[in-house]
């Protein structure tokens, strides 16, 4: 029997989705409430009477909808940048072209014309690129929430890609050099063995000390890490000594685990060694037990929770928030006088222990791209353009590197220095990373390929391919399992990553001749028998 066709037709939608003009929910006139509470109480009253009221009350009620129901899955930080970095200067903007036009505007008059106008307003301004797209980003989320309830027609309302590039015209954060590094744990350090000594409830400074912590052990951004809840750690599934750390990124919409190891800590140890993050989330945890009983069932998960001494509202029980953390961070530096390389006092935040962590992940895996990005958890691009940086020893490096160059090149005496091996060159026989630096020259000429003395030219290549040729042979003469122990990696490294850094007709020549007629020292096996 055939299946019956799902039916596709367009169903109509009820009022109370759609939010029409004139609704009660969306009655456009002055609200008798102008403050809107985004972790902070922004007044849209200053903004009426000035001829964009109805723009105004629109922009109003959409920010209260989505602090009322959830419905757009912002962050309380995302509505208040909408609110006092996008909608303050959208206003002005508006309120300068209704003078211009000597009438008043409503929301007939947000159109794909008023959207570029408004994008030139922001050129003409005196801001960096990347403050203008920002700015005109957070609008575009208001706008769009107003497309969403039908009281905007959003096609062809947004140009597309109005600031090309603008996000490589931001300079990153720089990470922390090892003496800034270890000047930051020292402080922290400090900091929580006194915190967690004394049994009591913490305050948002010792918070803000235990999360930068965390940050400078995991590398994980701010906004996750100020959402961990009590619950966050969880049994790792195939070492007993490990935890997971759970966090939930809200822009990629999925969690991060982030493998820790857990050790048993008290006072004493924390006064020697920095804690662990295990260590750290269990102790405020621990400590902010009784905060947590004070506060509604859907809050008592929250981890970052402290009493508040701000005036008026003293003892009412709030959660971190960014600013906080930033305040707090500027408090440790000036406390324990910390410092950069040029004596200045030391820029703390969460970004740059976020670039600080990726770029020891980057040093730790062998300068491996791939596993770098993986544990960031970010692609390939994102890690190259806002993470990786050179250190002052890679400049210097580079720096020496360019200057024998131009030298051997002067003299014609380019790759002289290095000596000769079966299969390219060494640059140390005697002293060098895999040598038995015992007065004898190296002669392990198979771990050459994981040598970082290793050194091969374009004239190694025809001795090179001719060795790659007579392993490949060697497949039949003692079988795939050990051939593939003692011999495949070294057909990868050839394949990979020394053949794509020469000119391909290069190698394809070299690779055809040392197949036709190999070089002598690489004819038959006995050799290679012999070092196998």
């Amino acid at each position: 029997m055939a299946k019956q066709r799902k039916s596709f037709v367009k169903t109509g939608v009820p009022a109370e989705i759609t939010g029409e003009v004139g609704a009660t929910e969306w009655d456009l006139s002055v609200p008798a409430n102008t403050v809107v509470n985004v972790s902070y109480n922004f007044d849209f009253g200053p903004w009426y009477h000035k001829g964009i009221d109805d723009v105004v009350s629109a922009c109003q009620q959409i920010i209260e909808h989505w602090i009322r129901t959830h419905d757009g899955s912002y962050s309380d930080r995302t509505l208040r940048s909408c609110c006092d970095n996008g909608l303050n200067h959208f206003f002005e903007f508006l309120v300068t072209l209704s003078s211009a036009l000597e009438r008043k505007l409503s929301l007939a008059d947000i159109q794909r014309e008023t959207v570029e106008q408004f994008i030139q307003y922001l050129n003409q301004c005196e801001i960096a690129k990347s403050t203008q797209y920002n700015r005109y980003t957070h609008v575009k989320i208001v706008l769009r929430g107003l497309c969403e309830r039908g009281l905007l027609q959003r096609q062809r309302l947004f140009p597309k890609n109005p600031f090309p590039n603008a996000g490589r015209k931001k300079q990153s954060h720089a990470p922390l050099s090892s003496s800034e590094r270890n000047q930051l744990s020292q402080a922290l350090r400090k900091e929580l063995a006194e915190a967690f000594s004394r049994n009591e409830a913490l305050t948002s400074y010792q918070l803000a000390c235990a999360i930068l912590a965390i940050a400078l052990r995991s590398g994980r951004n701010t906004t996750p890490l100020l959402e961990m809840t009590t619950d966050c750690l969880r049994d790792h599934p195939l070492k007993e000594n490990r935890k997971l750390l759970v966090v939930f990124k809200r822009r990629g919409g999925k969690s991060h685990l982030v493998s820790l190891r857990s050790t048993v800590q008290d006072v004493e140890t924390v006064t020697t060694v920095m804690p662990d993050v295990v260590s750290i989330v269990e102790s405020v945890t621990k400590l902010t037990a009784e905060l947590r009983e004070e506060l509604t069932k859907s809050e008592r998960n929250h981890l970052w929770i402290y009493k508040s001494r701000k005036r008026g509202a003293e003892g009412k029980i709030v959660s971190l928030s960014e600013p906080m953390i930033y305040h707090c961070a500027g408090k440790l530096v000036e406390k324990h006088e910390l410092k950069n390389s040029d004596g200045d006092p030391l820029q703390v935040n969460v970004s740059r222990m976020r670039a600080t962590f990726i770029n020891r992940l980057w040093k730790l895996s062998g300068n491996d791209p791939i596993i770098t990005a993986k544990l960031g958890g970010h692609t390939l691009k994102v890690s190259n353009d806002h993470y990786l940086q050179a250190t002052l020893e890679m400049q210097r490096d580079h720096k020496f590197m360019g200057d024998v160059l131009v030298q051997e090149l002067m003299s014609n005496t380019l790759g002289s220095h290095a000596d000769n091996t079966p299969v390219g060159k060494c640059r140390d026989p005697l002293h060098g990373d895999r040598a038995p630096k015992n007065g004898q020259h190296c002669t392990d000429f198979l771990s050459c390929f994981r040598c970082r003395s290793c050194v091969i030219t374009g004239d190694d290549l025809y001795r090179l391919f001719s060795f790659y040729w007579l392993i490949i042979k060697e497949r039949n003469e003692i079988g795939p399992r050990h051939w593939g122990k003692v011999y495949a990696h070294i057909i990868r490294i050839i394949d990979r990553q020394i053949a794509p850094q020469f000119p391909r007709e290069q190698v394809e020549a070299a690779r055809q001749q040392a197949m036709n007629t190999p070089h002598p020292f690489w004819r038959n096996r006995e050799l290679l028998e012999a070092s196998a």
